[in-house]
């Protein structure tokens, strides 16, 4: 009984002060994905295959993203979906199966091994990267000015 009446009284003893306003929590920011990060990009397209003088698979959240380079340093980046036996980042070469020259959203290619394995991809989407995108996924080093050598001194 005792019990009760403390309980009672502890509850209206706080029922006179009032709440204090307490900030509502700042929402973390979460990095946006890959998919949200290009999401808005227009669809690019290579008006001739022939262009492509570089390119790169990598995993990028279980997907295989394709990165091709072609003429004055401009990257594109193409999510793929492939089949086959190989696994498309250890490709070395890369054939467009497409008759029309060019390389869109809709093209297919071949990615080739050296264990010549080959994996058939079809392109899902096709964007251009900025120059500072490539750079930041590592596509493009930066060259560091080489420091010139000391003159030797004369006594």
């Amino acid at each position: 009984m005792s019990f009760s009446l403390l309980a009672m009284a502890a509850l209206l003893g706080t029922s006179d002060v009032q709440p204090t306003a307490q900030p509502a929590p700042t929402p973390i920011s979460q990095p946006a994905t890959a998919e949200q990060r290009f999401a808005d990009r227009p669809q690019a397209r290579i008006a001739f295959a022939r262009q492509i003088q570089n390119f790169q698979v990598k995993r990028e959240d279980n997907d295989d993203i394709l990165y091709l380079e072609t003429t004055r340093n401009r990257w594109y980046r193409s999510e793929i979906g492939c089949f086959g036996l190989g696994d498309p980042r250890d490709a070395h070469a890369i054939l467009p199966l497409d008759n029309s020259g060019s390389f869109d959203a809709a093209s297919r290619v071949v990615l080739l091994s050296l264990s010549h394995h080959r994996s058939e991809c079809m392109v899902r989407s096709l964007i251009e990267l900025t120059p500072d995108e490539a750079t930041e996924l590592r596509l493009i080093r930066v060259r560091t000015p080489r420091a010139k050598a000391a003159a030797p001194q004369s006594n």
